[in-house]
């Protein structure tokens, strides 16, 4: 089974051409997450995270995404469910660490008219030491609604 980035990526995104730092990808996924708040997009949100501790780091924002959006799914490993009483519209999936998903970061809204996708995958060869702020990513971003409805239903297929 192939990840979502690699399922996509032979699509129209010049974005995927180019490689990013952690903090450059954090800050487009949060901006698409502010449009799915500010516009209250009545949205399915799947994101993935690639360590709990990173989703914990998020823990206020999601439970605001949560009361936004339709349904939210959260793929990641090593889950805690102790730290998750609190989400009552969130579905968390537990990531198997050899899963194409494990080296991905995404953020997908799943909404008729403001489709969103933005993936990545680590870039291991432009890995520098440092700390988890110097990983560097190859990013993919579209508003095209078949290129959503083809990472939709890449990460459904981690569901069953």
């Amino acid at each position: 089974m192939n990840g979502i980035f690699s399922t996509i990526s032979s699509t129209f995104s010049r974005f995927e051409h180019s490689t990013y730092s952690k903090s450059s990808m954090l800050a487009i996924s949060h901006a698409l997450e502010d449009v799915v708040l500010n516009f209250e997009l009545h949205a399915d949100l799947f994101v993935s995270f690639q360590s709990f501790q990173f989703f914990l780091a998020e823990k206020q924002r999601y439970l605001k995404l949560e009361r936004c959006c339709r349904k939210v799914f959260v793929f990641v490993r090593h889950i805690d469910r102790h730290q998750l009483a609190e989400f009552t519209n969130t579905v968390f999936v537990e990531i198997d660490p050899h899963s194409p998903l494990a080296d991905e970061w995404s953020v997908i809204v799943n909404h008729p008219t403001h489709p969103i996708v933005l993936t990545t995958t680590e870039r291991y060869d432009l890995r520098t030491s440092g700390g988890d702020d110097f990983r560097y990513f190859r990013g993919f971003l579209s508003f095209d609604p078949a290129v959503v409805k083809t990472a939709v239903h890449q990460v459904l297929l981690n569901l069953t």
